[in-house]
């Protein structure tokens, strides 16, 4: 009698199996972790894109020298996606609006260029794509308007210019009667590979 329950038993549990097989074959399957994307020319500018569960996001930062040896670094994030789209190859996450961006300068002089800013301006958009299987990502940040420069003084936006003169793929435009009407974007584009 014992083993008739036993058997009963491990039949019951494979039509559970076979039955959780069948639901999940239903869906497809995605890419799954956190991607970093690595500048393939800029080897300073360096992006993370983030498709794990129910969180997803972009993350990274540029790095550059300004002014008289200062240290520049632009960190940018997605506090709020309000886009995903994945696969079993890529993936893509993206935030339109009020994405955020860091300043952060160290300098010898930090009454006159160290700055440690983050910003939330209404336009900034960031956009960042993965595909582990062919080894290529590519992050975009896109930011414009009042709320950007305003807060930041001459001297350190000159020294944050100055940092990023010979990266072609970073471009701060300010305008000098009104900040309100600076621009910043950034692309780092390179390989792309699973955080460890």
């Amino acid at each position: 009698m014992r083993w008739v329950r036993v058997a009963r038993v491990i039949s019951f549990v494979a039509v559970l199996a076979l039955a959780a097989g069948a639901a999940l074959s239903g869906v497809p399957p995605r890419i799954q972790g956190d991607f970093v994307v690595q500048d393939d020319t800029y080897s300073g500018d360096v992006a993370v894109v983030e498709v794990d569960g129910m969180i997803h996001d972009v993350s990274g930062f540029i790095y550059g020298g300004g002014t008289d040896g200062d240290a520049v670094t632009i960190f940018f994030a997605t506090p709020f996606p309000n886009s995903l789209s994945a696969n079993d190859k890529t993936g893509t996450v993206k935030q339109s609006q009020y994405s955020q961006i860091r300043f952060y300068v160290t300098s010898d002089e930090p009454a006159v260029r160290g700055l440690d800013l983050t910003v939330t301006p209404e336009k900034c958009a960031i956009t960042g794509t993965t595909s582990p299987a062919r080894g290529k990502g590519r992050v975009q940040v896109k930011c414009s308007g009042p709320g950007l420069y305003e807060s930041i003084t001459e001297a350190r936006l000159t020294s944050i210019q100055a940092a990023f003169v010979a990266d072609k793929r970073v471009k701060i435009k300010v305008n000098a009667k009104d900040p309100a009407k600076g621009t910043l974007s950034i692309e780092i584009k390179g390989s792309t590979f699973a955080e460890q």
